[in-house]
């Protein structure tokens, strides 16, 4: 499937050092919530920062769209 994962804001934390089991190609987590956090060397580097544009662009390219805060 082309489920996408997008981790942000504290959600950031769920990726340290975990595995979700979810394939690593479909997690993504953006890349401001991580620098505001002072996670960039804790996440790992095959995990992909977007920006809030590619964000956008994702949740717009979607058939559907599930966020839990």
């Amino acid at each position: 499937s082309d489920d996408a994962v997008i981790f942000i804001e504290d959600g950031t934390y769920c990726l340290l050092g975990r595995d979700l089991g979810l394939p690593t190609a479909r997690i993504q987590v953006l890349a401001a919530d991580v620098q505001s956090r002072g996670l960039e060397n804790r996440i790992h580097s095959s995990i992909p920062r977007i920006s809030y544009q590619a964000l956008v662009l994702s949740c717009c390219d979607a058939n559907s769209i599930s966020s839990w805060f």
